[in-house]
């Protein structure tokens, strides 16, 4: 596997071998070989061997993927290979933070001999879980070609030229003391406002030879600004003006901080060079540069690369507080659950009194902005625009009531090496504030010191303003609230304090439960100016506070604009309150302290015992500490309320039935057996709610109970006016009818009650019945038309609890039946023109009522002419008749036959009935004697005689 490494300029095939135990580097007939043996700590490293040559190939040894936690160290052996002494310096390049520190600091390594070098991480200032690299470099001295610092009085150094091609020189290259790499001073090019600038700061010419190299340090201040810095190199003239300066690298990424720059030069090897540092810009960034050098390849560095994860338990609460009321001599058991979702083991106890060994800072924000307004006295004096003020103040001292004391939070370390403003002539209001983070919670505002500097005002009037910790990128957010002040006596130059204004915030009433919160001041620049005074010592750390002035707008971060800055002249009194479990008398817990593995939780029983003690609110801020990095201190607030026992009770009237039962607010039952007064067993206190309910009714009988004044708030006094009345439930008596046809149904309940009862279904009484009455179904009167016949079965009992719905009414209807005078009808022999007569009788002969819905006509020559039961609709009663009228009368000669139905609810309907009938011809009567008469009266009564008997003996059978 290979990778690519950038380093000097050059990139180098890297072979990873990650079972090599070290790491051997070979060139210019010397080695160096490094043995890396990692201690017994949470750290992540890896470990390089890197030279500038051309090319070669490096072997890699891993060291263990660990974690790191508050410091971690472990060693790295350096063996000689070769037979040659060398002088090794070591140097450390690491993001801030992040403390890398290497013992020895510097050794020497003869032929065949070794060194064990001490590695030693610090992640305290670093943010959790975030992996951060650094290097370490092991500097072999190697001949210098070109070497300046800039740390003699004397700009440009001897043998360089600063060569202004463009601009004002108010602000050209000069050497700076406000920041360098090492040593005292560096090279700056400042911001100017006055034009275009174009500004060169060139080395001496030198030789240039295979194998140099040259390393530099630069840094950028208000890069936001930017508009141009390069490196360029000229094999011809020094002189920029001639234009044979041709560039090699231009510095657009920004870095705040100082950083090593390495190029090798065998590109210009064999030639005579000089390089140039070039600024263009109006208005722009500032540019510093430092401990500029162009060695020869004679000796060889080494690089080791180490990458570092800071982490920290993380201690969680759950809940974040507990609360108890409870009445006196009793007892309440509560869950804490301790959980840890960090990555190292977390430690806790409730006893421990003492600060943990490190309190993580809060990181730096992204640095922002910074604008021509800002103004530092030690700048002003710089640049020649004003005179150091006289130093006055002496040792006068801090007052007691800003110095070290409890609860106050001091950045600085006492002493006041500048002091920061704005310019009164671009800024007509500027804001300077730090945060303030107190040990532990909740902390409360309480006042705040500050201290100035001026060049000539006594008297300065400011408001100190408090903001939030809720602003983007880690600025300050929203303002809290503002006090003003005055100061007078201000000190006329840096060093100890001698007068503070302390300024009191309690009427702000702000306390901070969580976190941190801006604090500081708020004035209008004046000229001769005032300023805040500030700590720019090294060994402070940068605190990381804001500025913000009215015409920028724009919160920026204090370093952006005095690169040196590390912390301002404000304190914070924050008093700061917490119990030791053993201080709590009526609070203990179980266990008082203990471990919770990764990702793990444990609990915690916190016994309330209200035991001894009287009516009232006891409150507490229980102190729980741990090794949580972010969090060392938590704070858990805890109450325990005594109150009174109030009784709940009323009284019950009407009852007569057993089973009732009553609750309070859904529990705390309370059977209740006769009539009088209650109280429920369990008490309540005052602001309580109570609601009492039923919740089970009276039986036998059955009873409904109801509750007035039934809930309410407690206050003050027992609750006696709660109504229970009860009285016996009434039921309904009912059932279903089916097959009901006819009308007239009537049924009764008891004797009485009369239920006319028209179509099947359901039916109810409309009287209901107390429980436990007795309750009769009869029927008064049977449906008629047609005739039915209806009857009862669960028709009596007892009410017993509800309604009564399953009495059955079931109804038949008696069958019809009926009787034909005549079956069928024979009109005879009847005369063409002349009509036949006759008469059916129909009789109803059934049990139930006979309906008769139709009488179907016969066929011509026969016709129902009449009768009583050609009416409809038609309903005889058992024993009645109707008739029918049938006629008979042809036009033609001939015998004839039909029928007609008789259609009714009788089972043999339809009933038919034939009639059957002949037609002749009228015959004529001769004259005759007496022999004719004779003839004629013999056929005449033989046709009387076939008339009477119905029978003809020439008939012919028309079937």
């Amino acid at each position: 596997m290979f990778h690519n490494r950038e380093f000097g300029g050059h990139v180098f095939p890297i072979q990873a071998s990650p079972t090599k135990v070290g790491t051997t580097v070979m060139q210019n007939n010397r080695s160096i070989h490094i043995r890396a043996l990692v201690a017994l700590c949470l750290c992540a490293g890896l470990l390089s061997a890197t030279a500038s040559a051309a090319s070669r190939v490096i072997d890699l040894n891993p060291l263990v993927d660990e974690l790191c936690y508050v410091s971690c160290s472990w060693t790295v052996t350096v063996d000689a290979v070769e037979s040659e002494t060398v002088n090794y310096q070591v140097m450390i390049d690491a993001p801030a933070g992040l403390t890398v520190t290497v013992d020895p600091s510097s050794f020497t390594l003869e032929a065949g001999g070794s060194q064990e070098l001490t590695v030693t991480a610090d992640v305290i200032g670093l943010p959790l879980d975030v992996a951060v690299q650094a290097e370490i470099l092991l500097l072999a001295e190697q001949p210098m070609i070109l070497q300046e610092s800039f740390d003699a009085t004397d700009f440009p150094p001897t043998g360089w030229s600063a060569d202004l091609v463009a601009g004002s020189t108010d602000f050209s290259w000069s050497r700076s003391t406000l920041s360098a790499n090492s040593g005292p001073a560096s090279a700056r090019r400042r911001y100017d406002a006055t034009g275009n600038q174009d500004d060169w700061l060139v080395t001496p010419a030198f030789q240039v030879e295979l194998g140099m190299e040259l390393r530099f340090f630069e840094r950028a201040q208000a890069f936001f600004d930017y508009e141009y810095s390069g490196l360029l190199i000229s094999t011809g003239s020094c002189d920029p003006a001639d234009g044979d300066f041709v560039q090699i690298q231009e510095f657009n990424d920004s870095s705040a901080t100082w950083r090593m720059v390495n190029h090798s030069l065998d590109t210009w090897a064999g030639q005579t060079a000089c390089l140039g540092f070039r600024y263009t810009g109006n208005d722009a960034h500032t540019w510093y540069i430092d401990d500029v050098t162009v060695t020869e390849a004679v000796y060889e560095d080494f690089q080791i690369d180490v990458s570092v994860i800071p982490r920290s338990p993380v201690m969680t609460l759950e809940p974040m507080m507990l609360e108890s009321t409870q009445f006196a001599d009793r007892q309440e058991a509560q869950t804490l659950t301790i959980g840890n979702d960090g990555l190292v083991e977390l430690d806790w106890s409730f006893q421990s009194s003492q600060a943990p060994a490190f309190v993580r800072p809060e990181p730096e924000a992204t640095k922002s902005r910074h604008d021509s307004g800002a103004v530092s006295l030690l700048d002003q004096v710089a640049e020649g625009d004003l005179q150091m003020p006289i130093q006055t103040a002496g040792l006068a001292g801090n007052p007691v009531n800003c110095g070290a004391q409890p609860d106050i939070i001091i950045h600085d370390d006492g002493v006041s090496e500048n002091g920061y403003s704005g310019n009164a002539s671009t800024i007509s209001e500027v804001i300077f504030v730090e945060p303030f983070e107190p040990a532990i919670y909740p902390a409360a505002l309480q006042s705040v010191c500050l201290a100035f500097i001026t060049q000539g005002p006594q008297t300065l009037e400011f408001e100190v303003v408090v903001f939030a910790d809720d602003g983007t990128s880690g600025q300050p957010g929203t303002e809290l609230g503002s006090v003003n002040a005055s100061i007078t006596g201000i000190d006329t130059g840096s060093g100890v304090p001698g007068n503070w204004a302390r300024v009191d915030l309690s009427a702000l009433n702000l306390t901070l439960e969580s976190g941190r919160v801006f604090v500081g001041a708020r004035w209008t620049p004046s000229s001769p100016n005032v300023f805040i005074a500030s700590d720019e010592s090294a060994s402070t750390p940068r605190v990381g506070g804001y500025w913000f002035y009215d015409s920028g707008n724009v919160w920026e971060t204090v370093e952006s604009a005095y690169p040196n800055y590390r912390a301002l002249m404000i304190r914070l009194i924050a008093p700061q309150a917490c119990d030791l479990i053993d201080e709590i008398p009526w609070l203990s817990a179980s266990p008082e302290s203990g471990t919770v593995a990764i990702g793990d939780s444990s609990e915690v029983a916190l016994m309330f015992d209200s035991t001894g003690l009287a009516e009232g609110v006891y409150e507490a801020e229980l102190c729980l500490f741990s090794n949580d990095l972010d969090q060392p201190f938590s704070v858990l607030p805890v109450t325990l309320t005594v109150v009174a026992e109030r009784q709940v009770g009323g009284t019950v009237s009407g009852l007569e039935g057993s089973g009732l039962v009553l609750q309070n607010n859904g529990g705390d039952d309370l059977s209740i057996t006769a009539n009088g007064s209650f109280v429920f067993a369990e008490p309540l206190m005052d602001g309580d709610d109570y609601s009492v309910t039923v919740f089970g009714q009276p039986t036998s009988p059955a009873q409904s109970c109801s509750v007035t004044n039934a809930a309410g708030t407690i206050g003050g006094a027992d609750i006696t006016n709660i109504q229970v009345d009860c009285s016996t439930d009434t039921f309904t008596v009912g059932g279903t009818v089916s097959g009901l046809e006819g009308s007239g149904l009537v049924l009764q309940n008891n004797g009485g009650d009369d239920l006319a009862v028209l179509a099947d279904g359901a039916f109810t009484f409309a009287s209901a019945l107390v429980d436990l009455s007795d309750y009769g179904v009869t029927i008064d009167s049977q449906p008629a038309g047609p005739i039915q016949s209806c009857m009862v079965s669960n028709g009596s009992g007892t009410v017993s609890g509800q309604n009564v719905t399953d009495v059955v009414v079931q109804c038949s209807t008696e069958p019809a039946a009926l009787a034909l005078s005549i079956g069928n009808v024979d009109f005879g022999a009847v005369v063409i023109g002349q009509q036949g007569t006759a008469s059916v009788t129909i009789t109803s002969t059934g049990s139930g009522d006979l309906s008769i819905s139709q009488i179907t006509a016969p066929g011509q020559p026969f016709q129902l002419t009449g009768g009583s039961c050609l009416a409809k609709p038609l309903d005889l009663h058992p024993g009645e008749s109707c008739d029918i009228e049938v006629s008979f009368m042809s036009e033609g000669v001939g015998a004839f036959e039909s029928s007609f139905d008789i259609i009714s609810n009788a089972d043999s309907s339809p009933d038919s009935i034939t009639v059957r009938g002949t037609a002749g011809s009228p015959i004529a009567v001769p004259v005759m004697g007496p022999l004719g008469l004779v003839l004629l009266a013999l056929i005449l009564g033989a046709l009387a005689w076939r008339q009477l008997t119905g029978r003809s003996r020439f008939r012919r059978d028309s079937h």
